[in-house]
């Protein structure tokens, strides 16, 4: 072996003949900055493949198209994170003992989707495991993961305990965050009165980060204004067309599109769209959809628009751009029996989810499953709620919703994993509201620690805000003196700097900034003779229930499961996560590769080949 290495060390033409193989196996364009959107994309291709367990270097990744490599825990989060093959071993990544620099340790409060939890292990015992980090409680031990687990096993996407005391969380150097266009709004984007769009900002009109609102007049005028850049400058309220209704919905295609949409219940038997075309809006056009109210939009990873309304017959009812064409796919049931419109939301992981409150004051949800897969079908979430449930989306990638109950109290739920969603509960003490909340989320830095900040119309018509304050919520409290006959919107700029969206008694748009140095600033008047467009709210319970209807599948749909793969817990309640035992298999990953120089002993056998090649040669 010596002599072998002698000779591999003296030979520079053996020693180019590697690099230039390294140069064909390897596309340095796939070596560019990676996203986590990126890293998920390609850690679901290997679920979506059912690519089993194995310590042989065999797989081709499906999104690199590198080969070779092993299908272990610690091969799989090499392929996704774009390592050469055949991968790192946990003895490798952060935290090992041969950690060679790839990746680093973080604080558990600093994970996100794409990032990863490592057990070292111990080289000499031949243990070790390492999964990929999507969403969850890292301190509690309740994590959602990709991963390879062990021996028999596929693949995985599930939520899983761990024992944090174990598992270090983990991150690679140089990931970047997704775009914002492609993770989709944390937020829904707008109410029944209010819309707006982020534009990006690449510091070029009009992609200089400006913000639009649209809003309407008594007489049905769709009217839009927009800042100055990411700046509180505002144009004046112009009229883009007639005939639009409250419940109208905006969307903003994102790059290479570029451009808004408004979507509006229009005649009794349509609704209608505008967007912006070459720099010029265009009239309503016919969208189809029949008697469809409380319209609402959610952009896809693969940004695409979808739109959601409430039909008459009780039903939330969608329509979608179907890429790679030039057509919408048509109006098509959800099923249901609902009395507001939905509120729609992409996770972290990409999946969409949107809820929706019965006559009973029962909150609703369906979710996609792997996209571009079916709809799970309705289940329900125990609650009394008396407006549509709001969603917003964590830095984490997980989902919280919020609403107003039967008694005008906030609440809210969240998905805690296996037990799956939280029964609603209540969230404010005393203070009561009307309409629907509007819940934006606080980016880190931004005045606040990252979290929601849910802005309400107070039953004395002052609005009020709460914000979660990095441990809890605070108490509502008045945001200025600012009257308001609408639902209040609060929204969130490119540069995260966050606003409020109301129209008062008299008809005004008012708003209110919170400014660079991160303090409330005054309300504004930005333009007059709007509509509130205040709804009447769901029925109070009854006494029986409604059920909603069988799900109907759009025609181009099969059904799926839904995305996560849950596995039973044993001898485990909701509450008790922090007591699971960690799920650690001797032998899973760690012993796979029991040398310290396993990347180099998987190029050996090319590198005796040349040189016998070359032997061979030189004899001839």
């Amino acid at each position: 072996m010596k002599y072998l290495l002698h000779n591999i060390l003296i030979n520079k033409k053996i020693l180019l003949v590697f690099c230039f193989l390294l140069f064909l196996f390897f596309d340095p364009a796939k070596l560019n900055a990676l996203t986590r959107c990126e890293v998920l994309d390609a850690a679901q291709r290997w679920v979506d493949a059912g690519v089993m367990y194995s310590w042989d270097a065999w797989y081709t990744d499906p999104t690199t198209g590198w080969c070779c490599y092993r299908t272990d825990c610690s091969g799989f989060v090499s392929a996704v994170w774009r390592l050469p093959p055949p991968g790192h071993t946990t003895y490798s990544f952060a935290g090992g003992p041969w950690d060679d620099g790839v990746s680093y340790v973080i604080d558990a409060s600093e994970l996100q989707p794409g990032d990863a939890l490592n057990y070292p292990g111990d080289p000499n015992q031949g243990t070790g495991h390492i999964v990929l980090y999507v969403s969850g409680d890292f301190r509690s031990g309740w994590v959602e993961v990709y991963e390879e687990s062990s021996h028999g096993n596929p693949a995985l996407h599930r939520w899983r305990s761990i024992n944090p005391s174990t598992y270090l969380p983990i991150r690679l150097v140089g990931i970047e965050p997704c775009p914002p266009e492609y993770a989709g709004l944390s937020q829904v984007s707008g109410n029944e009165a209010i819309a707006l769009v982020n534009w990006p900002d690449t510091g070029t009109w009009p992609l200089d980060g400006h913000a639009e609102v649209f809003i309407t007049t008594p007489s049905g005028d769709m009217m839009h204004l927009y800042s100055a850049g990411n700046g509180d400058d505002w144009t004046a309220p112009s009229k883009l067309d007639g005939g639009a209704k409250c419940g109208f919905a905006a969307s903003y295609w994102p790059p290479p599109k570029n451009y808004p949409e408004i979507f509006t219940p229009w005649h009794e038997t349509s609704t209608a769209h505008l967007w912006l075309a070459s720099g010029e809006w265009n009239t309503f056009q016919d969208f189809g959809g029949g008697h469809l109210e409380h319209l609402s939009t959610v952009v896809w990873r693969d940004r695409r628009v979808e739109v959601f309304g409430l039909g008459q017959d009780g039903a939330i009812w969608h329509n979608w751009w179907v890429n790679d064409s030039t057509y919408w796919s048509g109006w098509q049931s959800l099923g249901g029996n609902f009395v507001t419109g939905a509120g729609a939301i992409s996770w972290g992981d990409g999946h969409v989810e949107i809820f929706a409150t019965d006559s009973s004051g029962k909150v609703w949800h369906n979710w996609t499953g792997d996209f571009p897969g079916g709809w799970h079908g309705w289940e329900s979430i125990e609650g009394n709620i008396a407006s549509r449930p709001v969603p917003v989306r964590w830095p984490d990638g997980h989902v919280e919703v919020f609403a107003r109950g039967t008694d005008g109290l906030l609440y809210h739920s969240w998905y805690a994993g296996e037990p799956g969603w939280v029964t609603f509960v209540p969230e404010s003490t005393g203070v009561r509201f009307e309409g629907e909340p509007s819940v934006a989320m606080n980016p880190e830095g931004a005045g606040t620690p990252a979290g929601p900040e849910i802005v309400v119309r107070g039953q004395d018509s002052k609005v009020l805000h709460t914000w979660w304050d990095g441990t809890s919520y605070r108490q509502f409290e008045p945001l200025g003196n600012q009257s308001t006959a609408s639902d209040p919107f609060a929204w969130i700029r490119t540069d995260g700097t966050m606003e409020v969206f109301v129209i008062d008694p008299e008809g005004n748009l008012a708003h209110i900034r919170r400014s660079e140095s991160k303090i409330w600033g005054e309300w504004k008047i930005i333009g007059s003779g709007l509509e509130p467009c205040v709804e009447s709210q769901p029925p109070q319970p009854d006494l029986q229930p409604d059920v909603p209807a069988e799900t109907t599948q759009p025609d181009s749909f099969e059904p799926s499961e839904i995305t996560e793969v849950i596995e039973p817990a044993e001898d485990m309640l909701a509450e008790a996560f922090p007591e699971r035992e960690p799920i650690e298999s001797k032998s899973s990953c760690g012993c796979s590769i029991p040398s310290k120089n396993s990347n180099a002993n998987s190029i050996l056998p090319l590198l005796i080949l040349l040189i016998l090649l070359r032997r061979k040669t030189k004899k001839g």
